[in-house]
């Protein structure tokens, strides 16, 4: 009979006296319940952000003497990561720690909650009756109790069905139907607003801030990883309908369509991305509808006399007349079979040649023609997302556009959508866990 403990440490407990102390106080209360009478395995599991002090943390767990038949394994599972990338990760790692003579213990008492709840999913569907929950109630805890406890598996996967249901809709954009669910649940008012910030993206509503605040507390107290915090903080500009972080929103929102398989939202979606991203770099902006040069640009090009309008193929010829003026002076042609006419240019000149060259290219102009198939569009082309890759030279529409995005810097370093289905889950274990605690 094997008997492991799995035990998340996260990055904040480094905060704590010891980092040792909550784990030793379990294991005295593990001990003192159950008969164990071979080696005992602590299986402790840290987050990518810690991976330097691993080393350091292992050598304070060596000083639990106590137990002189403790057995250490570390484990880095990458929680900055999407859902289903965790979760093939704890897949992995369970594959090989679990045994059909194992008796699992799982500290739910530290670490990121929904974490916990996904190696408490994945362990229940085949080791239920060999799954032993440990927890503990700060709000109960005396200076002279240990406070762990047992919680039944069964009580605490009891939603097991409204966890996958919730997490299904908020995984592919339904934040609406997942709403229906919680609120019919739990009535949760934080709950409720997480929800309607996520179904206001995909209604391309984002400009209501206590939103942005919802989310940063809901992250921030459950230990987000301080780039997600900082991102948070800066798509606050949408508030102000900033160009650039409207830009990441686009790319985020196209990337979201376009691994969902839903084409025809994704081709509506990254036309507007493309506009927004020559307007962007032709060094414009749009300000109560009228085009203005856009503040803080390093370089770009001078308003055209005369109106133009606000379309895409508008902004496509003053950019081919700018790379005629630059082609007249310094009286060279510029062509994409001469790279080293191109390679002679510097800075924003070569920028622009390179931006010429992009969208004059056939296949990326049948790509932004897919739009058509939109709502708005001609028609419904049944296209699949091999044909769009390869428009895209064999990648992803939004993989194909980073190179020049990056020129700008105006690829997003976080996902929005997914930061805010992060939190969904973060709160929907949360609800999880206090029905659990209160059963």
């Amino acid at each position: 009979m094997r008997h492991l403990l799995i035990h998340q440490y996260d990055y904040l407990e480094g905060n704590q006296a010891s980092p040792t102390e909550n784990i030793e106080k379990l294991l005295h209360d593990i001990f003192a319940t159950n008969k164990i009478d071979s080696p005992f395995e602590i299986h402790i599991v840290f987050s990518e952000e810690i991976v330097q002090d691993v080393k350091n943390i292992l050598e304070q767990f060596e000083f639990i003497t106590f137990y002189n038949k403790v057995n250490f394994t570390p484990h880095i599972i990458r929680l900055n990561k999407d859902f289903q990338s965790v979760i093939q990760q704890i897949e992995q790692m369970l594959s090989k720690i679990i045994s059909p003579d194992s008796t699992i213990y799982l500290d739910l008492s530290n670490g990121n909650r929904t974490f916990q709840h996904m190696i408490a999913h994945e362990l229940s569907q085949q080791n239920i009756n060999d799954l032993i929950l440990f927890s503990r109630n700060e709000k109960e805890l005396s200076e002279k109790s240990r406070g762990f406890y047992a919680i039944a598996a069964n009580d605490y996967l009891s939603d097991e069905k409204i966890y996958h249901h919730v997490k299904d809709f908020v995984v592919s954009g339904n934040f609406k139907s997942a709403k229906k669910i919680i609120n019919n649940k739990w009535g949760n008012e934080r709950f409720s607003e997480l929800l309607d910030f996520g179904n206001g993206l995909f209604q391309l509503d984002v400009f209501k801030g206590k939103y942005f605040e919802v989310l940063f507390d809901v992250l921030s107290n459950h230990g987000a990883f301080e780039k997600e915090l900082e991102f948070i903080e800066e798509m606050k500009q949408l508030l102000r309908k900033d160009q650039r972080q409207f830009i990441y929103f686009l790319y985020d929102l196209s990337n979201f369509y376009f691994e969902e398989n839903r084409l025809i939202d994704f081709s509506v979606i990254y036309y507007r991305l493309i506009e927004e991203f020559l307007l962007f770099a032709l060094g414009w902006d749009i300000k109560k509808k009228q085009l203005r040069i856009r503040s803080n640009r390093k370089f770009g090009l001078d308003l055209p006399k005369d109106e133009i309008g606000q379309y895409l193929h508008k902004y496509e010829k003053e950019l081919r007349n700018h790379l005629k003026h630059i082609q007249t002076k310094h009286n060279i042609k510029i062509r994409k079979d001469r790279p080293e006419v191109i390679s002679s240019l510097k800075g924003e000149e070569k920028i622009y040649a390179q931006l010429y060259f992009l969208f004059k290219d056939k296949d990326f102009n049948r790509l932004l023609d897919l739009r058509h198939n939109g709502v708005g569009g001609h028609g419904f082309e049944d296209l699949t997302k091999e044909e769009y890759i390869e428009l895209s030279k064999g990648v992803t529409p939004n993989e194909f556009i980073k190179p020049y995005l990056d020129m700008f810097d105006l690829y997003p370093k976080q996902s929005l959508i997914k930061l805010i289905q992060k939190a969904v889950l973060i709160e929907l274990d949360q609800q999880l866990y206090e029905g659990a605690i209160a059963t």
